[in-house]
């Protein structure tokens, strides 16, 4: 998951995250966290990424051709 949260900050995307009673948000190096009014019995998700970005990025020791991807 950590890997996730990463790639958004550098990505400048967005991820929102409802489980149980709490809303979670970080977005533009912004954390938004709420408590609801009740249980949710469930978790969502919702990741936005950021398509305008032209960056590249890749794990620390990860392959870097591209030309054969299977």
């Amino acid at each position: 998951m950590a890997v996730i949260f990463e790639f958004i900050k550098l990505n400048r995307g967005k991820i929102q995250v409802i489980s149980s009673d709490g809303f979670y948000e970080y977005k533009n190096g912004s954390i938004t966290k709420r408590k609801l009014g009740s249980i949710f019995d469930g978790t969502i998700v919702n990741i936005k990424f950021n398509l305008n970005d032209q960056n590249h990025y890749s794990l620390s020791g990860e392959e870097e051709s591209f030309e054969n991807i299977f």
